[in-house]
């Protein structure tokens, strides 16, 4: 048996020898390689070892006439200029291929149009003249079995798509003589596993590593100082990437769905990063964005589903649209340099817990932190002067939030959703509350509207389930359709317009519940014209007040002072305590959790509120 295996391996080898046609020619006159080897040779030659001057006409031979060339040693060649028809790219005009450049299409073929390219060659390994300095675009345009070039030390260009769908060549060294990289120079090698990227390389053009899907790591040396559009778009088994200290820009959509890509530290030398960058890079996890770059511009980072950890550089004005839509993110904070949020800046980052924004902030945009259901706790510094509808929603855990002075209207949408908002501190700047700004905040309790607004939206407190409370001020002039609409534990509201609202533009604003259980306080006097009001007169109850709180209720609250510490016990689960200086600034405000409360407060006097008990208690 081991006999028959051997007489096999041995008949393997005499017939691969055999299929091997090596030979050695000498080139002493451009252009006439056709002619020197015989037609027999042009067709069987597997391996070729050319000396001597050749130009772009022998290519055309080396291309064309040599189905079976396989390994070719160029090595000792030297290329010389040639102007005229007969060269390596098909035209109808004369081309001219400078001297010691190996020629454009050196060996694949462009049809006459130009819009389309052929594989000519079963060429699988290459040595180019120790004389070149440049290669030309598409010289190794889909030469689909080649697996090994060797680039010489003189060379100092690699042309537009010079290897573009090389889908067999698994590695390249980029010598240190090459400065020029042309765009798309290395575009769909899907084999290409490992890059050597030369230090002297001072540019990597767009799509140069477009779609290298077996690519693993990348050293983009200190020279580089650009990385173009779709550098690296689709390169799929990207894990690691160093990006050089001397890089100021990086393109557009520059490292597109690289989704093992895994940290990325973006040296303080880049100013400019392009919109989705490293968007749908699915597994990054750390992002360090240096102190040069200016702005993050849309979908950046959108789409990186793992990253956790952003460290936002201190030159950052601007966040764009749908920056970091739909990652992780923890704990971020936004930089004093930045003035501008975005729409969907952070829509979705469900991770996030705490967020701390800058105090230059002017602007959130929509939906900005929409869906960032770990949220708990948020201040908006008083630089803020607009929020987008919807900035907030839906995020699920956030339970309180106290809004710039300097914001005057509160969206649309805002804080829909919300269901754990209960404690919410909104300016006397505010002069309208938009529609569904706070509709199905099933957490909310109390709610005193600001007597700076005018205009209560549509559906502003729909579906407020808890909602046992509110006060709305004479300075309201407008409620919109539905705003208090099946808010169905609605007991008390107080309204102090003396003159009913006109509801008639409005349809259902306290549809379901709210007229059959809730008691409408109204100012005294008053209480005729709300009976006979449009849809006022729905209520079963009201009742006139005369003072601006509403009416004291000494009931089972009891209150007991001591060792700085005010001691609430019989209050409702749920009610809020509101502590006032005697100047009527609020200093704290807290929601009954439990039938006994203790307040730390300093020495002093105050006038505690506790839904409708208001009393003056001194602190000793």
């Amino acid at each position: 048996m081991r006999k028959t295996i051997s007489l096999f391996f041995c008949l393997f080898l005499i017939i691969t020898v055999q299929s091997q046609v090596s030979k050695t020619v000498n080139t002493n006159s451009p252009g006439t390689l056709s002619t020197i080897l015989t037609t027999d040779e042009l067709n069987n030659i597997t391996n070729l070892t050319v000396k001597g001057k050749i130009d772009a006409r022998d290519f055309v031979t080396l291309r064309d006439k040599m189905p079976s060339l396989t390994v070719l040693d160029l090595s000792n060649d030297t290329i010389v200029a040639f102007t005229g028809l007969n060269g390596t790219y098909t035209s109808t005009g004369n081309i001219a291929y400078p001297s010691n450049e190996l020629p454009q299409y050196a060996f694949c073929i462009n049809s006459n149009n130009g819009s389309y390219l052929y594989d000519k060659t079963n060429l699988t390994s290459i040595i180019l003249p120790f004389s070149l300095t440049s290669i030309g675009k598409y010289a190794f345009g889909l030469c689909k079995v080649l697996t090994t070039v060797t680039i010489g030390e003189a060379v100092t260009s690699i042309g537009e798509k010079a290897f573009v769908n090389c889908s067999s060549l698994l590695t390249a060294t980029i010598p240190n003589s090459v400065s020029n990289l042309g765009a798309g120079a290395f575009s769909n090698c899907t084999g290409l596993t490992d890059i050597t990227i030369g230090n002297s390389v001072n540019s990597i053009g767009n799509e140069t590593f477009d779609n290298c899907t077996s690519l693993k790591s990348i050293i983009i040396p200190n020279s580089v100082k650009s990385i173009g559009n779709y550098a690296f778009i689709f390169c799929n088994e990207l894990t690691s990437v160093t990006i050089g200290n001397s890089v100021t820009s990086i393109g557009i959509q520059a490292f597109y769905q690289c989704v093992k890509l895994q940290s990325v530290v973006i040296p303080n030398s880049v100013v400019t990063i392009g919109n989705i960058a490293f968007n749908k890079c699915s597994s990054l996890t750390d992002v360090s964005i240096g102190n040069s770059v200016q702005a993050l511009p849309i979908g950046v980072f959108e789409d990186c589903y793992s990253l956790t950890n952003l460290t936002i550089g201190t030159s950052v004005t601007s966040i764009g649209l749908s920056a970091f839509e739909n990652c992780i993110l923890s704990d971020l904070t936004i930089p004093n340099s930045v003035t501008t949020i975005g729409e969907n800046a952070f829509y979705r980052c469900f991770g996030m817990t705490n967020l701390s924004i800058g105090n230059s902030v002017t602007t959130i945009g929509k939906n900005a932190f929409a869906y960032c259901g770990g949220l708990t706790d948020l201040t908006i510094p008083n630089s803020v002067t607009s929020i987008g509808g919807a900035a907030f929603y839906g995020c699920i855990n956030l339970k309180n939030f106290k809004i710039s002075n300097a914001v005057d209207y509160i969206s649309d949408g805002l804080f829909a959703s919300c269901t754990s908002l209960t404690n919410i501190t909104i300016p006397n700047a505010i002069k309208s509350i938009g529609i569904r700004s706070f509709c199905d905040c099933t957490g909310l309790i109390d709610f005193t509207i600001p007597n700076s607004v005018t205009t209560i939206g549509d559906f502003a407190f729909s579906n407020c389930s808890a909602l046992k409370r509110v006060i709305i001020p004479s300075s309201v002039v407008k409620i919109g359709d539905q705003a208090f609409s099946y808010c169905s534990a609605l007991k008390s509201i107080y309204n102090y317009a003396s003159t009913p609202i006109d509801l008639m533009p409005s349809t259902y604003v306290f549809y379901f519940y709210c007229t059959d259980i809730g008691t409408l306080y109204v100012p005294n006097g008053s209480k005729s014209a709300y009976q006979s009001a449009y849809l006022w007169e729905k209520f079963q109850n009201i009742v006139e007040i005369t003072t601006a709180l509403p009416s004291i209720n000494q009931s089972n609250i009891n209150v007991t002072t001591g060792n700085g510490t005010l001691t609430l016990s019989n209050a409702e689960i749920g009610d809020k305590v509101e502590i006032y200086a005697v100047s009527g600034l609020k200093i704290k405000e807290y929601y009954i959790e439990k039938s006994q409360t203790d307040i730390a407060l300093m020495t002093g006097i105050y006038i505690l509120r506790i839904g409708n008990y208001s009393s003056k208690v001194i602190i000793h």
